[in-house]
């Protein structure tokens, strides 16, 4: 494993060097291009060395073939090291300040998350600093939105292997700020997910369900639709929400004569 933390790190450490020098040569040859206006040209010059980063970036994003779901072996097999590699890549692009650059643009943003193979709609939005650790594993439909410091991810690690699970969250989902959704997760249409919650991994939130704020879902947790889950309420793993329900869930009425 040792080997293999070691590999990773001196391929983070070539790509610096390959995408510093190809931007730097970029930049220049703007730079030669405009004579007389030493301004323009450095301006130039420094918007064409952050989007030869970018977009080289996106373009290795683009080409490495995305992980499907499933249980691998850390440091072994070609999906982990696919995984592992586009995992770097998204290093290299959130470097300051190209990170800041992109994430300040949707049309940036939208092209850098379709090209690292997730199923975003144009219309869903994302705060500049919504973090999306495995875009190949979410799905994103028409105006959904991500709030400030929500992490989505499609991974985590258990003993020595890797599991990997999609994310859906459906149209109209609203995710407030300091949310982290799981792996495995749903989200369903026109939810409502409040701040500081924890969507924990395979938890399903059903349409039209509201999460309020500070609360934590265990894994498996079924939240039906039309549920209303009050502030701070923790949800063991496994409960299921009826539709329509709140928690905790009032008591069967006896109905015995």
């Amino acid at each position: 494993m040792a080997a293999g933390i070691i590999l990773m790190d001196l391929i983070w450490a070539a790509g610096l060097f390959g995408l510093g020098y190809l931007s730097a040569f970029s930049a220049l040859a703007v730079h030669g291009l405009i004579a007389g206006k030493p301004a323009l040209a450095i301006t130039l010059a420094l918007v064409t060395a952050l989007l030869t980063w970018i977009f080289a970036c996106t373009a290795v994003l683009f080409v490495l073939p995305k992980p499907k779901p499933g249980k691998y072996r850390l440091m072994r097999g070609s999906t982990f090291y696919w995984w592992a590699l586009g995992f770097i890549a998204r290093r290299w692009l959130d470097l300051p300040p190209m990170g800041l650059l992109y994430r300040q643009s949707g049309v940036l943003r939208f092209i850098v998350m379709r090209a690292a193979g997730a199923k975003v709609a144009f219309t869903a939005q994302m705060s500049s600093d919504a973090l999306v650790l495995d875009p190949s594993l979410l799905t994103m439909g028409p105006n959904t939105m991500l709030g400030s410091q929500t992490t989505v991810a499609g991974h985590f690690i258990l003993g020595d292997r890797l599991i990997l699970a999609p994310v859906v969250i459906h149209r109209g989902a609203q995710v407030a700020s300091d949310v982290v959704i799981g792996p495995g997760a749903t989200i369903g249409v026109n939810a409502v997910i409040m701040a500081r919650s924890s969507i924990s991994p395979d938890t399903i939130v059903g349409d039209d369900a509201v999460v309020g704020a500070c609360v934590t879902l265990g894994p498996g947790v079924v939240i039906g639709k039309g549920a209303r889950i009050p502030m701070a309420s923790v949800i063991p793993a496994k409960s299921q929400v009826p539709a329509g329900g709140t928690w905790p869930s009032p008591p069967a009425q006896d109905t015995a004569p």
